[in-house]
């Protein structure tokens, strides 16, 4: 409908969610790569923040592409609509697993690197935690953190903690945006 009353439309998550899992992770690599030559300052920046919440090695380096690969969208689609299905607020939450910064206090730095001008309107729709799992079970990729777990207590006590992570942000977010939805 957007597309149709002539907006500029990104749907960056869908397009990715589409492609094999090994073309995506190549490309996670060498996007963290590029960007760690060519743009140190910020990513060491992001890298500081993830570090922050715990992580370190491998999984820091992940977790700092995974959040630059989310602002970078923001950035290079000025003026544009952007859908994510879930963009710096999964970032937010994802980095806030290891309990050292809540989901919240994540949003707020991560949301710090963005344009003063950017609109945000978010869009919450709850969704049973079992429907969510019961979703994960029937998709072809097995990528997510909850999928990786064994015991449908572990993967149903993650999907809690990123419930919880999403309610923070809905409830202390404040700024020029409107009210989550």
């Amino acid at each position: 409908w957007l597309r149709v009353d002539g907006f500029v439309v990104d749907e960056p998550s869908y397009i990715e969610d589409h492609k094999p899992v090994y073309k995506r992770k190549l490309k996670k690599l060498l996007f963290g790569c590029l960007w760690a030559l060519f743009r140190y300052a910020s990513f060491k920046s992001v890298s500081r923040l993830v570090a922050e919440n715990g992580y370190n090695g491998f999984e820091k380096f992940t977790q700092t592409v995974n959040v630059l690969q989310k602002l970078c969208v923001y950035k290079k689609k000025s003026g544009h609509i952007i859908i994510w299905d879930q963009g710096i607020f999964q970032a937010a939450v994802s980095l806030s697993v290891k309990g050292k910064l809540s989901a919240s206090d994540n949003f707020q730095r991560i949301k710090n690197y963005l344009p003063d001008n950017l609109f945000i309107q978010r869009v919450y729709i709850p969704i049973e935690l079992a429907v969510s799992l019961e979703r994960m079970e029937s998709r072809r990729s097995n990528d997510s953190r909850v999928e990786k777990l064994d015991g449908e207590d572990d993967k149903m006590n993650m999907l809690q903690a990123f419930e919880k992570g999403i309610e923070s942000i809905r409830i202390s977010y404040v700024g020029n945006d409107k009210e989550i939805i």
